[in-house]
C-alpha cells in the first residue's frame, strides 16, 4: 500500500475550532499512514476505543489496520474522516486509495469540504472576504 509523503500540514482556526488541512507531494508506504493515524490519536489524546466510537469502526478492525495486518479500505477511511473532521478524499489519498493531486487541488478539496459545513450566512461572509482579498492582491500586483 502506498500513501503520500511530504505532507505539509497547517492549521486554521474556524469558528473556534481547529481544522487540519494537508497537502501532498510524493508516494511512500503504509507505515506512514499508520504513523499518521497514531499521530492524530496522540494529538487528540484519544484511545483506540474513543476512535472506534467516533469513527463507527470496530476497535478490532482499527487495531488490525494499525498493526499492519489489514489494509485500510474505503469504509475505514470514511470513518476516520468523520472522526477527524476531514474530507474523505483527503484520508483516501493518505491511505493510497486515490491518486495524488497537485498541492493546490488538495487544499481546494479541503476548503470545499469545510465550506460546505458552514451555514449559508457564513458561506456568504467567507465569499465576501475572499473577494476582498483577491481585489487587494490584484491591486498590490498592479501597484
Amino acid at each position: 500500500m502506498r500513501i503520500m509523503k511530504g505532507m505539509v500540514s497547517w492549521h486554521t482556526t474556524l469558528a473556534g475550532s481547529v481544522r487540519r488541512l494537508s497537502c501532498y507531494n510524493e508516494v511512500v508506504s503504509n507505515e506512514d499512514f499508520i504513523a499518521w493515524v497514531n499521530s492524530q490519536l496522540r494529538a487528540r489524546d484519544w484511545s483506540l476505543r474513543k476512535l472506534s466510537r467516533e469513527a463507527g469502526i470496530h476497535h478490532g478492525t482499527i487495531s488490525r489496520v494499525l498493526s499492519g495486518h489489514n489494509n485500510p479500505g474505503h469504509d475505514f477511511c470514511d470513518g476516520l474522516a468523520r472522526a477527524f473532521g476531514m474530507a474523505s478524499e483527503e484520508v483516501y489519498r493518505l491511505a493510497g486509495l486515490l491518486q495524488p493531486v497537485p498541492d493546490d487541488a488538495a487544499v481546494a478539496e479541503s476548503m470545499l469540504y469545510l465550506f460546505r459545513r458552514l451555514t449559508v450566512a457564513d458561506q456568504e461572509r467567507i465569499l465576501a472576504m475572499m473577494r476582498a482579498l483577491a481585489e487587494l492582491s490584484e491591486s498590490e500586483k498592479e501597484g
